[in-house]
């Protein structure tokens, strides 16, 4: 069944990297790929265009609701959750890895506190690392240690990248530091994801974007152009480093 436009169109937008490594999935892991990226960016914006956060409580949990009631068979009438549906009905993408993207959400410390180290840890992991864990999942992959060894410093590596590259969200005092544990993350992320089979890949292909994050000045996104060649040359090449 294909998607909806708008799930296409929302994960372009606010997930750029995953909708663009989705494209290189074979059909039907590249239509899980998409919808997942979709849902990111989904439960992702709600902080940031609502300020009251009983709010962002509400429409956290509208997406708790959304789940249960597609792998119930119903239809909600949201493209992005419909989209999930069927993966989640059949266990291809488990519901408890989803739920726990929209709790870490639903948990980000707040500015004014970040980076303690051990929250800053755990948000990336069920954020991020749940992304790659599914996007391995959306492309047949089952739980294995080699797996797992992928995924954790993937999350980390991923989520230091992206908070770097906003503005005031790391603040500049542990800006190095945190810096330091991204690359660290990153290099073992690469090492690990190049022992898995080749077909996975595509589901780890934003850690290519890492690099890009870590040297744009804060505020700035990186280049349309950037993003696309670095992808690109990581799935031709099929090296992440």
């Amino acid at each position: 069944m294909p998607l909806h436009d708008s799930v296409s169109d929302t994960a372009r937008t606010y997930e750029p990297d995953r909708y663009l490594s989705a494209l290189y999935a074979p059909e039907p892991a590249r239509a899980r790929l998409i919808a997942l990226a979709g849902f990111q960016a989904e439960i992702t914006r709600i902080p940031l265009t609502v300020r009251e956060p009983l709010l962002v409580d509400i429409r956290l949990q509208w997406w708790r609701d959304a789940l249960d009631a597609v792998r119930a068979g119903a239809t909600t009438g949201h493209p992005v959750a419909d989209a999930l549906a069927k993966p989640v009905q059949s266990g291809v993408l488990p519901q408890g890895l989803l739920i726990g993207m929209i709790d870490a959400v639903g948990d980000q410390p707040s500015l004014s506190t970040w980076p303690d180290p051990q929250e800053l840890r755990a948000h990336c992991a069920k954020l991020h690392g749940a992304a790659f864990a599914l996007a391995a999942r959306a492309l047949g992959a089952t739980h294995t240690g080699g797996l797992e060894a992928a995924v954790r410093p993937a999350g980390l590596a991923y989520g230091f990248a992206r908070l770097l590259a906003q503005p005031n969200l790391v603040v500049a005092s542990q800006r190095d530091a945190v810096a330091v544990r991204c690359l660290a993350a990153y290099t073992e992320a690469v090492a690990a994801v190049m022992r898995l089979d080749s077909a996975l890949l595509p589901g780890f292909l934003p850690l290519a974007v890492v690099p890009a994050y870590m040297t744009v000045t804060p505020g700035k996104d990186v280049s349309a152009l950037t993003r696309w060649w670095r992808l690109w040359r990581a799935q031709i090449s099929g090296r992440l480093g």
